[in-house]
């Protein structure tokens, strides 16, 4: 069997080819205790002076496996004492873990990258992820029937975490931690079958090797090449959701590859929850109807409407109606704010604006209200000479039909004022007005 290149040199080569960090950085390292953390302790260590790092460590302690994690902690404590590292450490009790209803693993994982986050800061995070975790990760997705960018594995670097043993195989970091003699500990749970990764580990991916004794150089390969790929398609999906605001023919051009992903980008604007195949199914029928809704996670949902496509979050329920006092009217669409002159003054030509308005309060009937904008609502727009249905006015400047729940104010007549339509004739502002209600709307409407 050859001779392993030592670890810090595969980190050295990772974090050349991939930019993992600038002479100076912060690295907090995700220091569980096991060989492969252990290991990239290390190898920090020795390559620390090379490129001015300031390296410290964080343990979470998931309290999950008893009396193993209470070791783990100890251990972690004593090396970083022994060795100089500063060292976070926190604790999880079993009851948290279990209280998000979610599966044990997901929570943890979550639990462990919020630790990580607080402790990094603004520097870096690094976890020891290896090339066969990458192989690991690879083959699960392959069996949860993953689209392409499933082949790319793990990430050497994503936001502010890196990864810099992503290219080293897991015998390589064996067999240095046997050289230097490096301690760690042992997970009990790593050789039992329980959890998915773990059959993976055990049974496939050895039968991989004995099929090519150099996968790990062909992993490699694929995995660069995928992401090479993988970055280039992605490159292409932001270029177009930058440069257009929706147009469903221009959605429904792209080539698929960059279309999946064009998506994808965009409703992250919406929300961080990733898509699943069935939504990208239902999105790409949605672009072929042409119009129509789709529901997705987080309450938000797609619609197609006039030949845009849209994401939004489903619109908050609002069925309140509150009587004028000139206080500050709170909607799901904006902040309403009323004051009252008894001048016209210049602000006589502003009754017709939109946003910002003035009405004769004197020919409003009884007490008027905010409230929702209402099936069978009408208006006759000040100046305009003519009434029509408020909804054909939300038409006329282009508000989708999920947006038309506005506020309005209204009184016992109807509708007085409609956010983006402006006065009622009725209220306009005319030579001899008396009280004069000016409306501010503050929001993010067209």
């Amino acid at each position: 069997m050859h001779t392993p290149e030592p670890a810090e040199d595969c980190v050295r080569a990772v974090a050349r080819e991939y930019g993992l960090w600038e002479n100076g950085a912060r690295v907090t390292l995700a220091l569980s205790g096991g060989r492969d953390s252990m290991v990239l302790l290390h190898a920090l260590l020795a390559l620390r002076g090379e490129y001015d790092l300031e390296i410290s460590a964080a343990h979470l302690n998931h309290a999950l496996r008893g009396n193993e994690s209470d070791r783990d902690e100890a251990f972690v404590r004593g090396q970083c004492a022994a060795l100089g590292v500063p060292l976070t450490v926190h604790r999880l009790e079993p009851g948290e873990l279990r209280a998000h209803g979610e599966g044990i693993e997901a929570v943890a994982r979550a639990a462990r990258y919020a630790f990580l986050e607080d402790c990094a800061g603004d520097g870096l995070i690094a976890t020891a992820h290896t090339l066969d975790d990458a192989a690991e990760t690879l083959l699960l997705n392959l069996a949860r029937g993953a689209g392409t960018g499933g082949l790319c594995g793990i990430p050497p670097k994503r936001g502010h975490i890196v990864r810099p043993l992503i290219d080293c195989p897991r015998a390589l970091v064996r067999d240095y931690a046997a050289q230097r003699g490096i301690p760690f500990m042992e997970d009990s749970t790593n050789a039992t079958d329980v959890y998915a990764r773990n059959r993976v580990r055990h049974h496939i991916l050895p039968q991989l090797y004995a099929l090519n004794l150099s996968l790990d150089k062909a992993l490699a390969r694929m995995f660069r090449a995928a992401r090479q790929d993988d970055e280039a398609l992605t490159d292409l999906a932001r270029a177009f959701a930058d440069s257009q605001t929706g147009d469903a023919a221009a959605w429904l051009a792209l080539p698929p590859a960059v279309r999946v992903r064009a998506l994808r980008i965009r409703f992250a604007e919406c929300c961080p929850q990733m898509l699943e195949a069935v939504h990208f199914e239902a999105l790409e029928a949605l672009l072929e109807r042409g119009s129509g809704c789709v529901s997705l996670p987080q309450r938000c949902e797609a619609r197609v409407w006039r030949g845009r496509l849209y994401f939004l979050h489903s619109p908050a329920r609002w069925d309140v109606s509150v009587p004028l006092t000139l206080e500050p009217v709170r909607t799901p669409y904006g902040t309403l704010r009323f004051s009252m002159s008894n001048s016209v003054g210049t602000l006589q030509k502003i009754h017709k604006l939109d946003f910002q308005t003035v009405v004769d309060y004197d020919m409003i009937k009884d007490i008027p209200v905010v409230r929702p904008a209402a099936p069978g609502d009408r208006m006759r727009p000040a100046g305009r000479g003519f009434s029509k249905p408020l909804a054909g006015l939300y038409a006329e400047k282009g508000i989708p039909p999920w947006d038309r729940r506005r506020p309005v104010l209204a009184d016992g007549d109807g509708v007085l004022w409609a956010v983006g339509i402006g006065a009622d004739e009725r209220v306009r502002p005319r030579e001899g007005s008396g009280r004069l209600l000016h409306i501010m709307f503050e929001g993010n409407v067209i």
